[in-house]
């Protein structure tokens, strides 16, 4: 960190050095920071470089690609400005972000994975099921696409559960939060509770058709054929 910011002081036109510093402020989870780095780079015209980067998607252990800072273009910090904001909570900034790197090279996995796990975080479930698919299609064995599917399908992990507990007893739930947990609880058996977090969801954004399906859904399960017209 102490370097790059000395080599950039000495040369504030220096791409490479944003894009590592950015790296390095993610890693070190300073986001905000990060971010105005990524930013930067997207300005600054690339210069040579020798140095070789190893990228890791999140949740792996295993080397996803290999690139350098000249080499990486514009999609590399839109990604890189996607897992920032997820990191911050920032949902649909990281899908525009991640939109923007896959419309550059749509041929990246790492860029559906992490796009199906921002939509997931908002609710989104079937278009995060297909971003994950779309993900394992270029590469079958991608681990975090992987583990982030089976969550979606399963409705998706306890803690992210109990942050939606706190958020709706709060009371400052969203549609998206109700038909979030509903499809975490019809998941796992709790037809009641799903029925009320997606009619909760349906007052607060009649035009979601998800919360309608999931909804219609349940009443199929229970076999409660006449209410399925929802």
């Amino acid at each position: 960190m102490s370097d790059f910011s000395s080599l950039l002081v000495l040369n504030p036109s220096h791409a490479e050095a944003y894009f590592e510093r950015g790296r390095v402020r993610y890693l070190l989870k300073q986001y905000e920071e990060a971010k105005v780095d990524f930013e930067n780079y997207l300005k600054t015209p690339p210069g040579e470089t020798t140095r070789i980067l190893f990228k890791i998607a999140p949740g792996d252990n295993a080397v996803s690609s290999v690139t350098t800072a000249q080499s990486s273009s514009q999609e590399d910090a839109y990604y890189h400005l996607g897992l920032c904001s997820i990191a911050l909570k920032e949902y649909d900034f990281a899908l525009l972000y991640l939109d923007e790197a896959i419309l550059l090279n749509p041929k990246i996995p790492d860029f559906h994975a992490e796009k199906g796990r921002a939509l997931a975080r908002l609710g989104d479930n079937v278009s995060s099921i297909e971003a994950y698919e779309i993900a394992l299609r270029l590469d079958p064995d991608h681990l975090s696409a992987k583990q982030g599917l089976a969550l979606v399908k399963t409705g998706g992990d306890e803690v992210l559960q109990e942050q939606l507990d706190q958020v709706i007893a709060d009371s400052a739930a969203n549609s998206q939060n109700y038909k979030q947990r509903g499809f975490y609880r019809m998941n796992h058996d709790d037809y009641a509770g799903a029925i009320a977090d997606f009619s909760a969801a349906i007052s607060l954004d009649a035009s979601d058709s998800e919360s309608y399906f999931y909804r219609g859904k349940i009443y199929y399960r229970q076999k409660k054929l006449g209410e399925c017209g929802d």
